[in-house]
């Protein structure tokens, strides 16, 4: 345990692979499009920015959200995050295992 089992930033979707062997990869791959049922726009509140999350399905629609902002899912819940909120996203959950619960690198 101790991540978000999908990641959408921007286009770029990535999914969980845990390590079945030593010379595999754990870790977030990318994996391209995924057909998600997608709500079709994102309806942001202040509140919400200064909280930094909010749950909800993947939108097609996310012009009203900070370009920086990404879609996480850890099982059967979803939200969108500001990443520089992540360990206060992480606290507030009690997530446990913070150290491995990253975001994938995107080179941005």
């Amino acid at each position: 345990d101790g991540y978000f089992d999908m990641v959408i930033i921007g286009e770029r979707v990535f999914r969980f692979v845990f390590r079945d062997h030593l010379w595999d990869f754990g870790g977030y791959r990318e994996i391209g499009n995924v057909p998600l049922q997608k709500i079709s726009r994102v309806v942001l509140q202040a509140d919400d920015i200064r909280t930094g999350w909010f749950e909800s399905g993947p939108a097609e629609d996310r012009s009203a959200l900070p370009d920086t902002w990404v879609w996480v899912r850890r099982n059967s819940r979803s939200w969108y995050l500001d990443p520089e909120k992540l360990t206060v996203f992480l606290e507030t959950f009690n997530l446990s295992d913070r150290e491995s619960l990253v975001l994938p690198e995107t080179g941005r």
